[in-house]
């Protein structure tokens, strides 16, 4: 698939560029298959499976599910004769796969662009500027509600799961818990979270649903942080969220459609300014959760 960036190069063109300019620059590919999976056949650990199978193997989820389809494939049809004109007539209705490509550009070990294709009706880029401005682009329809809320704690159980953790899949929550999920070491134990965008400003989102689009092209890092800072503080106060329920509660900035919030020098320059005023607010603790897990943060730490 040939990705676009905001000037309209390809993201190999741009990766190319950039190792021009530095030859630490290299790209990360990111590689997503999305699958639907019965509940009944959850217990079973599928994904978790593949992934550590994968490790091992040195070879991508998506290689080996592909791989085992053919393989399915070829010994059921030795056994009923070929389903192909079976698959034609009933594709449409029967396929639930769809492939999700992700690229993340690093210089110096530091993200600097970001590109993917569509998930969920729309797509994200974002790109840090030869003068350290930013700038992004989302295209699609604008999410609803809290359609990104569950792929939010997706992201960031598997941030955790990386660090050590064993939480289970997150399940939607209530009242100000948006998500829950349990250690599956100790069942008893649970993880509960409150879940905010990034951007607060409706108006950002408003133009998305509008227009189909949000651009921009130059916007500083201290902007981005600045933007962090209001979400946090519109759920850090006494009528959204009492200082007596935080302890507990696991606050969550969704950026997961505005990669740019999460490249590294925003982080880092937040972490600077705010990272200790952030651990005062009283949450359990405050992350910063990306499209990757290689761009989803904990906030409240100083530098």
């Amino acid at each position: 698939m040939n990705l676009l960036n905001l000037t309209g190069e390809t993201a190999i063109d741009m990766i190319g560029r950039m190792r021009e300019v530095n030859h630490m620059a290299k790209k990360e590919i990111l590689d997503k298959l999305s699958i639907y999976i019965p509940q009944k056949k959850m217990e079973e650990k599928p994904v978790e499976r593949l992934i550590r199978l994968g490790e091992k193997r040195d070879r991508s989820v998506n290689y080996m599910v592909v791989e085992a389809i053919l393989e399915y494939l070829e010994r059921e049809e030795k056994r009923y004769g070929s389903t192909s004109q079976v698959v034609q007539k009933h594709i449409s209705a029967e396929v639930v796969l769809a492939a999700h490509s992700q690229e993340l550009g690093k210089s110096d070990d530091k993200a600097i662009a970001y590109r993917e294709s569509p998930r969920q009706g729309r797509a994200s880029a974002a790109d840090k500027n030869e003068d350290g401005s930013f700038s992004y682009k989302i295209t699609g329809h604008s999410p609803q509600g809290e359609d990104d809320t569950l792929s939010a704690c997706r992201v960031l159980m598997d941030k955790l799961n990386k660090e050590g953790s064993k939480w289970g899949q997150p399940r939607k929550g209530d009242g100000v818990v948006d998500c829950r999920a349990i250690d599956e070491l100790h069942p008893e134990k649970e993880l509960t979270i409150q879940v905010v965008r990034a951007v607060v400003d409706q108006c950002l989102w408003r133009q998305l649903s509008a227009v189909g689009e949000i651009r921009e092209t130059a916007i500083t890092k201290e902007e981005l942080v600045e933007q962090l800072k209001r979400a946090i503080e519109f759920k850090a106060n006494e009528q959204k969220i009492p200082k007596m329920s935080r302890p507990s509660l696991m606050l969550a900035l969704d950026a997961n459609r505005l990669p740019a919030y999460a490249f590294d020098d925003v982080v880092e320059e937040f972490r600077l300014q705010w990272g200790s005023w952030a651990k005062t607010l009283g949450f359990d603790s405050i992350w910063l959760v990306g499209p990757t897990v290689s761009l989803t943060w904990q906030l409240d730490v100083s530098p």
